[in-house]
């Protein structure tokens, strides 16, 4: 993450005025989002694994062989972009749904999505999503 402060606050206190150096809050406020954001990925995380080993999508889970899960990727730019990826061909079609081809047939099978991610980030399917808010504040308070 790339933050900058160059700035003197300027008060009036009676006939006098002062700077005061906020260098070391700029340093704390950069240490508190940086933490905060390292537990929302965390936090982000631990979620994404109960929505697909969980029994949001219809009363079971969407593991199979598991390599599904152990293919999650996520991430923390120095932008402060949080990016989830899972790296198997078929992460896609589990997430969203689509047509297969039956194996020695020219049958087309409809599967259904499964949004997993989706249900992580957001207070559907049954499971509740990380209080970010809360998060960055607790680690701002914490630095």
């Amino acid at each position: 993450m790339k933050f900058g402060a160059n700035c003197n606050i300027k008060y009036n206190s009676g006939s006098s005025s002062s700077d005061i150096d906020i260098s070391r809050y700029v340093t704390s406020i950069r240490a508190g989002l940086r933490d905060g954001l390292t537990d929302i990925v965390a936090a982000i995380s631990a979620n994404l694994d109960k929505a697909i080993t969980g029994s949001a999508f219809g009363g079971s889970d969407i593991v199979e062989s598991g390599n599904l899960l152990r293919s999650k990727n996520i991430t923390l730019n120095d932008s402060g972009d949080i990016i989830i990826s899972y790296d198997v061909p078929y992460a896609n079609l589990v997430h969203y749904g689509g047509y297969i081809n039956v194996y020695g047939s020219n049958n087309k099978v409809f599967i259904p999505g499964r949004p997993f991610i989706e249900a992580a980030l957001t207070s559907g399917y049954g499971l509740t999503p990380p209080d970010y808010y809360t998060i960055i504040l607790n680690q701002l308070n914490s630095n």
